[in-house]
C-alpha cells in the first residue's frame, strides 16, 4: 500500500559574499567553509528547491529527497604563508570526496580550485565542504566561493580518482579514466557504461548531457596542456592551460552541454603540447561525468545554451570587460554545442537574455592568457542588467598563464533578464575555449512536491495519519489522497455504516 515519492527535481546553490576569518592553523584541523562561525560577518546567496535546507549555524546542506546528485564546487582562498590545501566533501560526517592538496603561495593568491562528483544521497543526509592545510599555515576563504547540487532525473555516468595514477607518456594524448594509467577509479553509473581500457563513458540513450571534467594533475614541464572533451573519438571543444611543474598539482575544469546519441562514447583527454612535451600524472580528485539534464528524456529544459569561443580575444587591461562580447575580438566566432532555446545570446554586447522566469544553472569556464603584468588581481563578475549578482577575486601571473577559472552557480531570473559575464582589469586575452553553459532547472515536472507519504497506510492497512512522519509531509501532498485526520482517531466521525462523515455545524443564535 505504500506509495513512492514522485521523481521530482531538486537543486541547491550557495555563493559566499564575504571573506572568512583565518582557518586551519593546524595540520589535522578541518574547517567547514560555509559555517557562519568562521566569518566575522557571514553573507551568502542561496537558491534552492524547498526540499533542500542550508543552516548557516553549522554550514550543513540537508537533503529532503533521496536520489543521485551532481555536486560542483569552487573554492577561492588566500594563504597566510605558503601551504598546501585539501578540499573534501563530507556526507553525514564521513568523507566521500577528496582532492589532492593544492599548493598556495602568498605571492600568487587568491588561488581557486574547482571540483565535482556524482553522489548517491538518502533523504535526511547532509553535506559539508571542508578544507585543511598540511601544516600550521592558515587560509582565508574568499567571497565568490560556491557549491551547487542538482538531482538526476535521468541517465548519468561519473568516474572519480580516489588514488593517483602513474605518470603518463610525455606528449601523448591520454584519457581520464584510462586503466593503462593506473590509479584507483570509482564510478557511479545509470544507463551509462564505463570502458576502463579506453577511459570512455557510453550513454545507452540519446539525451542532453552536461559533460564536465576536472583534472588535478602533476606536470614534468612548465608548459601548456591541451584539455578537450571528445565524442566518438573526435574533439567537441578544447582549451589550453598551463600546468606548471613548480605549482603542481594544479586543477582545471571544463564543461559543455551536448546532445549525445545512445551508443556514442564520451571522454575527456589531455596532452602536453610544449615543444619538449612533458608527462602528466593524474591525481586524486580528478573526475569526469556525463549528466542528463532532461527529465528522463521525456522533457527537456525549456531554456538551454552552450557555446565556446574559437579564438583569443584582443588584449585588454583595465575596466570592466565583457566576456563573449564580439567587440573584444578582431574576428569573433564561437561554437554552439546545442541549439540555443529560451536564451538569446547577442554577440554584439555579450548578453544572454532569459525568455522565461526561473532558476538557471550557469557554468562559466573562463580562460585568460597573454597576461601583461607579473601578478595582478582581477575581479570576476556576473551581472544581471546593471546589478552585480556574483563577484570573486582571481590572481593571474604572466609566468604561469593561460589559467582557467570555473564559476558554477544557480541564479534567479525574471523574464527578460539580461546576463553578462565580466572581468574587471583582465590584463590579458580571453583565450580560445572560454565557454558558457546555461540551462533552466526548475521546470521539468512538479519538481518540489511529494506524493502520499509512504507511511500513511501501512502494509497491514493500518492508517497512520497521525504519525509524526506522515503529518510532517502532508503539507506538500499533491495526489489528493490525503486521509482526513478524523479517520485516524476513534469517535462518531469514523463509525462504519455512515454514508457521509459527521461534521459539526455552527448553531443559531437563541434569544433568551
Amino acid at each position: 500500500m505504500a506509495t513512492a515519492n514522485l521523481n521530482f527535481h531538486s537543486y541547491f546553490s550557495i555563493a559566499t559574499g564575504a571573506d572568512s576569518n583565518a582557518l586551519s592553523d593546524s595540520a589535522d584541523e578541518e574547517e567547514n567553509i560555509f559555517d557562519e562561525d568562521k566569518y566575522s560577518t557571514f553573507t551568502a546567496t542561496t537558491v534552492s528547491s524547498p526540499d533542500i535546507t542550508f543552516t548557516s549555524s553549522d554550514g550543513k546542506i540537508t537533503f529532503g529527497t533521496a536520489g543521485t546528485y551532481l555536486l560542483v564546487g569552487n573554492l577561492d582562498w588566500t594563504v597566510g604563508a605558503d601551504t598546501d590545501t585539501t578540499i573534501k566533501i563530507y556526507k553525514n560526517g564521513s568523507a566521500v570526496y577528496q582532492m589532492a592538496a593544492i599548493p598556495g603561495f602568498t605571492t600568487l593568491d587568491p588561488i581557486n580550485a574547482s571540483y565535482h562528483t556524482v553522489l548517491d544521497i538518502s533523504a535526511g543526509d547532509y553535506i559539508e565542504v571542508k578544507v585543511s592545510t598540511d601544516d600550521t599555515g592558515t587560509i582565508t576563504v574568499q567571497n565568490g566561493t560556491t557549491f551547487v547540487a542538482l538531482k538526476a532525473n535521468g541517465d548519468y555516468g561519473s568516474l572519480t580518482y580516489t588514488a593517483a595514477a602513474s605518470a603518463g607518456v610525455a606528449g601523448a594524448v591520454e584519457a581520464i579514466g584510462d586503466s593503462d594509467l593506473g590509479g584507483t577509479v570509482v564510478t557511479n553509473l545509470n544507463n551509462v557504461t564505463f570502458q576502463a581500457t579506453a577511459g570512455t563513458l557510453t550513454p545507452a540513450n540519446t539525451r542532453p548531457f552536461l559533460m564536465l571534467s576536472t583534472l588535478v594533475g602533476l606536470h614534468t614541464k612548465q608548459s601548456e596542456v591541451a584539455y578537450s572533451l571528445f565524442a566518438n573519438g573526435s574533439a567537441l571543444d578544447s582549451t589550453s592551460v598551463t600546468i606548471h611543474k613548480n605549482l603542481d598539482p594544479q586543477e582545471v575544469t571544463y564543461g559543455i552541454l551536448k546532445d549525445l546519441t545512445g551508443g556514442q562514447t564520451a571522454s575527456s583527454r589531455f596532452e602536453s603540447t610544449a615543444g619538449s612535451a612533458g608527462a602528466i600524472t593524474i591525481k586524486d580528485g580528478t573526475s569526469f561525468s556525463v549528466f542528463d539534464v532532461s527529465n528522463n528524456g521525456g522533457t527537456y529544459p525549456s531554456a538551454y545554451l552552450s557555446l565556446a569561443v574559437n579564438a583569443d580575444s584582443d588584449g585588454n587591461t583595465t575596466g570592466d570587460i565583457i566576456c563573449f562580447d564580439s567587440n573584444e575580438w578582431g574576428s569573433y566566432a564561437d561554437t554552439d554545442h546545442v541549439t540555443a532555446t529560451g536564451i538569446t545570446f547577442t554577440a554584439d554586447g555579450g548578453t544572454f537574455v532569459a525568455a522565461a522566469a526561473g532558476k538557471y544553472f550557469i557554468l562559466w569556464n573562463l580562460v585568460i592568457g597573454s597576461a601583461g603584468s607579473s601578478s595582478t588581481e582581477r575581479t570576476v563578475k556576473i551581472k544581471n542588467g546593471s546589478s552585480l549578482i556574483y563577484s570573486a577575486p582571481w590572481v593571474l601571473n604572466s609566468n604561469f598563464d593561460p589559467l582557467e577559472k570555473t564559476v558554477c552557480l544557480i541564479v534567479n531570473a525574471a523574464a527578460g533578464d539580461s546576463f553578462t559575464f565580466v572581468v574587471n582589469a583582465p590584463d590579458g586575452k580571453f583565450d580560445a575555449g572560454t565557454a558558457i553553459t546555461m540551462f533552466k532547472v526548475d521546470d521539468l515536472k512538479d519538481l518540489t512536491l511529494q506524493s502520499t507519504p509512504s507511511k500513511q497506510i501501512a502494509d497491514d492497512y493500518t492508517i497512520n495519519t497521525l504519525d509524526s512522519d506522515v503529518m510532517g509531509n502532508q503539507r506538500d501532498n499533491v495526489t489528493g489522497k490525503v486521509f482526513p485526520f478524523s479517520l485516524g482517531q476513534s469517535g462518531p466521525r469514523n463509525l462504519r455504516g455512515r454514508t457521509t462523515s459527521y461534521s459539526p455545524s455552527m448553531g443559531g443564535k437563541v434569544k433568551k
